[in-house]
Parts: C-alpha cells; sequence; structure tokens
C-alpha cells in the first residue's frame, strides 16, 4: 500500500503485534543474553521486547498510533496484554509477555513490574538525538519518511545487540531522499 492514508501504520502495527505475541518468524532471532550464564541466546516467551515507533512528530504518533479515527491504535493491537500506558515523562506502553500471567506482572504492593513488561516506547523525529541513546531494542518503526539520518544512525545501533529489526513502513513524499538512495 503507497501514497497517503495507504495502511501503511497498520500493516506496522500488525508485524508489531505478531512479535508481541510472539508468532511472528522475526521472534526467533531477537537475541538476549542469560542471566546465569552470560551466554546470548534467543528471547522467550517471558523475555521483554522493546519496541520504539517514530513518527516524524509526536502529534502524528497521537493521531496515527494513540488515537486514530478508526480506534485501532496501539491499545487495541495489545488486546489483553495491554497494561498501562505511561504519559509522562516518555510516552510508554506496557504489555505483558504472552508467557508470563497476569499475576506475575505485579509485585507483592500491586505494583506493575515495568523491568519484565513489553515496552512500545512513542519517540518523534523531532526529539534530540540523545533520546535515541542508551537503549536495547527489538523493533524500531519509522512512520513516514526518515528525515534525520542521525536519528536512523542510532537507530541502527539500538538493534545490535537484540538483532532486530527497523521497519519503514512510508512512501517518500518527500521525493528520493537520502534513504531512497540508500535502500533502494
Amino acid at each position: 500500500a503507497g501514497g497517503n492514508r495507504g495502511g501503511k501504520s497498520k500493516v506496522a502495527m500488525g508485524i508489531i503485534d505478531t512479535c508481541l505475541r510472539r508468532v511472528s518468524g522475526l521472534n526467533k532471532q531477537f537475541l538476549t543474553t542469560s542471566r546465569y550464564t552470560g551466554e546470548i541466546i534467543v528471547k522467550t516467551d517471558k523475555d521483554p521486547i522493546t519496541v520504539w515507533v517514530v513518527p516524524p512528530t509526536l502529534e502524528k504518533a497521537r493521531q496515527d498510533w494513540l488515537t486514530p479515527q478508526d480506534g485501532m491504535g496501539l491499545k487495541h493491537w495489545c488486546g489483553d496484554r495491554f497494561l498501562h500506558m505511561q504519559k509522562s515523562p516518555a510516552l510508554v506502553i506496557y504489555c505483558r509477555p504472552p508467557g508470563r500471567t497476569k499475576e506475575e506482572m505485579y509485585d507483592e504492593k500491586g505494583k506493575l513490574r515495568m523491568e519484565i513488561c513489553d515496552k512500545i516506547l512513542i519517540k518523534s523525529q523531532d526529539q534530540k538525538l540523545e533520546t535515541f541513546e542508551s537503549s536495547e531494542v527489538d523493533i524500531n518503526v519509522f512512520d513516514e519518511e526518515i528525515q534525520r539520518e542521525d536519528v536512523w544512525a542510532s537507530c541502527q545501533v539500538r538493534i545490535g545487540t537484540t538483532h532486530g529489526v527497523i521497519i519503514m513502513a512510508y512512501t517518500p513524499l518527500h521525493g528520493l531522499s537520502w534513504s531512497w538512495k540508500r535502500y533502494w
């Protein structure tokens, strides 16, 4: 699907959904380090997955990913795995990995155990470069053409230790930019 309103964001949401449900072929490549042996191993259905959604602006994130007109935003795709949405200081959706029970997700005081949650972080290309540093990420989704090569480079580094993927869900509306020249 190409062009404006062609459904590319929904396709990307579907890919995220299959990965969070651990039914995507991509799940077989996501890596972590065993906390027992220090070995690099494939993530299990209990290991958290981190997703970054990177539209051009936070306004676009709200319109297309959080509260779209059709009601099929990220919370819809998370389904019964949805646990909590944090709005500040960062916009993060927390979900239950399928290998964990709802009871495991909370400590004895009823507080969400965020460290074992799947996380979908909403970022935007207009944020400072520093917001794209110092994280391990399994999936980066670029919704709309990538305007900043520095953000692109940082996102590539973030997936290096997890053997993650970058999904580009856009039509090059700004012409044949650097990303088109590099990848097509």
